[in-house]
């Protein structure tokens, strides 16, 4: 498993896991990873995985997480962090 580095911030209360994704590398697709990540006795802990990634008609664009591994549409505290 490689090593993901991030940032943990939190807002308004919650906290949140930021990766800089911008190079496409992080594996989305195992939520597994995901959720070691967030679980909070195992892992760093946290109430979602941030990824800052490309964007194609932005500067960049934001993925959340759930700690459970499962992609979200939006997250109010968690954008807050990414600004």
């Amino acid at each position: 498993m490689a090593k993901v580095r991030f940032v943990k911030m939190h807002g308004a209360g919650n906290d949140f896991l930021l990766v800089d994704d911008r190079d496409g590398s992080f594996p989305i697709d195992d939520h597994r990873r995901i959720a070691a990540m967030a679980t909070r006795p195992g892992g760093v802990g946290c109430e979602g995985v941030i990824l800052v990634q490309k964007s194609d008609c932005a500067d960049f664009k934001m993925r959340f997480f759930n700690p459970d591994g499962t992609e979200a549409d939006l997250c109010g505290n968690g954008a807050r962090c990414v600004a």
